[in-house]
């Protein structure tokens, strides 16, 4: 029973974090991007994973603390956020990926 009774407050001081990651230009989901949280000071990953078909991720059961946030997807620009979350905040961030400028090397061949 003492069980029963602490589980509400033990609740209380976990955290969440959910969001969409989307193209900074036109607004698309990136379906795939990887997203990793980790705690600040702290090495180790925390949680993370692909983003859905939406761009939609979800990091459940976060102790609450100071973590970066990283975001990554083949062709675009890595994000890192820092912040805070506190306990029983269910945290949102939503971040737009720029694209990558793409240099083309270009090779010249002569024969005679």
């Amino acid at each position: 029973m003492l069980f029963v009774l602490l589980a509400p407050a033990a609740w209380a001081q976990i955290a969440s974090l959910s969001g969409v990651v989307t193209d900074a230009d036109n607004g698309e989901p990136l379906i795939g991007a990887t997203v990793v949280l980790r705690a600040v000071g702290i090495a180790g990953v925390v949680g993370g994973n692909p983003t859905d078909v939406a761009g939609r991720y979800s990091i459940p059961i976060i102790p609450r603390g100071v973590y970066t946030l990283t975001i990554r997807f083949t062709g675009y620009q890595e994000a890192r956020l820092v912040f805070r979350l506190a306990a029983g905040e269910a945290g949102t961030l939503n971040v737009a990926l720029e694209q990558k400028g793409f240099e083309l090397g270009v090779v010249v061949s002569a024969s005679r």
